[in-house]
């Protein structure tokens, strides 16, 4: 597949978007990251963008990426600053520390489903129902976040 811009072009702008993203806030792993996710949507459709619009497209793009991951981070701090004291009422502040630390490196899904078992106190029918999924899945879903949990709880000791 023959590449419709020049590959320094290409490159200048990736600069200047990360560059960009890391003035608004993001850091630069996340803004390489968010830059590179956007060159592969360049891939997808390189044949409807305009050369001319190139930059102000990857900048848009980049932007709305990076606000999405911010709303993502935000909401995981949210449930766990509300839900984490439930889920280690009988724990040290040390013990605390790790499981924040620990459930920041889960992901958005399994936090969801260990607060959907542990603190809503679903059953796993109650879970299929509400997230349309099948109860086998969602236990083994549920299975592998706890395993999750513990091995990255493990690792903070």
């Amino acid at each position: 597949m023959k590449l419709r811009y020049d590959e320094s072009y290409l490159l200048t702008i990736s600069k200047r978007l990360i560059g960009y993203l890391i003035k608004r806030g993001a850091t630069r792993s996340d803004a390489q990251d968010i830059t590179q996710d956007t060159l592969i949507k360049i891939l997808e459709i390189e044949d409807v963008i305009e050369p001319d619009a190139l930059q102000p497209w990857m900048f848009r793009i980049g932007f709305n990426k990076y606000l999405d991951l911010y709303r993502t981070t935000k909401r995981r701090e949210q449930i766990l600053e509300a839900f984490a004291p439930t889920l280690l009422a009988n724990s040290s502040v040390e013990k605390y520390e790790d499981f924040y630390q620990a459930w920041g490196k889960l992901s958005f899904d399994q936090c969801i489903l260990l607060l959907m078992k542990y603190d809503e106190n679903l059953s796993l029918a109650e879970m299929g129902f509400r997230l349309n999924r099948p109860v086998a899945s969602l236990k083994t879903e549920l299975y592998r976040a706890r395993k999750a949990l513990k091995i990255e709880m493990e690792k903070g000791e």
